[in-house]
């Protein structure tokens, strides 16, 4: 049998159709994908008004400040990951031409801008925890230190990670996959062997496949390892 990674190798992913823009990208996320949980926490989302039902899921803020209000855009591989983990030339440089890092990469490299816009690395997430995550990496923290309520996520300054609730670590293993593959990445072996982990422990689900549905339904093209 194929390992993941061999099968993932092997799939077509097709790059036509990306949105022509993150702020396209985040509408079409809002209007056409009908998430009805947030990543994170697992809150009820009114997508449409940019709200949450934090009654649900046990949500906390940490700060009450505006983030931890709305609902924002969580890359779930950050843009700083989609340079670092690449084995071309970086974009991820400043510039007044063209401004931050980020900018200068959406400006100046079609393979950043398309996985930058993919919507399969685009989930809703509160904002607070969007922040407070940034570009921190995925992994597994000893303990369950809770500063956000009853949600299940932790942040651990001193490693520099952050660790998902279980019921979205195959989800979140799966786009990591797939941006593998349509992005020419390069996973540490460490990375790569967790996220075989958490493919392995939390299978694809019905949800799941609806949402892989409705983004080859937006945007011509999809994660063919959901929908395998």
């Amino acid at each position: 049998m194929l390992s993941t990674w061999s099968r993932i190798q092997e799939s077509l992913f097709r790059r036509a159709a990306h949105p022509g823009s993150y702020n396209e990208a985040k509408r079409l996320l809002y209007n056409q994908l009908d998430d009805s949980a947030s990543l994170y926490c697992g809150c009820t989302l009114d997508l449409r008004a940019r709200t949450f039902d934090a009654t649900d899921c046990g949500y906390v803020p940490r700060n009450d400040n505006d983030r931890a209000k709305r609902v924002e855009v969580e890359h779930v591989v950050p843009a700083f990951w989609l340079d670092k983990f690449h084995t071309g030339p970086t974009c991820w440089i400043k510039a007044d031409a063209c401004g931050s890092a980020r900018e200068c990469c959406l400006a100046n490299d079609a393979r950043f801008r398309d996985a930058h816009n993919d919507l399969v690395n685009l989930y809703p997430a509160i904002g607070e925890l969007n922040g407070d995550r940034s570009n921190l990496p995925y992994g597994q923290i000893d303990g369950e230190a809770r500063v956000y309520g009853q949600c299940d996520f932790e942040i651990d300054a001193n490693l520099d990670l952050a660790e998902p609730r279980d019921d979205v670590r195959g989800d979140i293993a799966r786009v990591y996959f797939y941006m593998s593959a349509a992005y020419g990445l390069t996973f540490p072996a460490d990375l790569k062997a967790m996220l075989d982990e958490w493919n392995a422990s939390d299978p694809v689900s019905p949800s799941e496949v609806t949402r892989n549905d409705n983004i080859r339904a937006v945007q011509g093209h999809a994660n063919d390892l959901v929908s395998k």
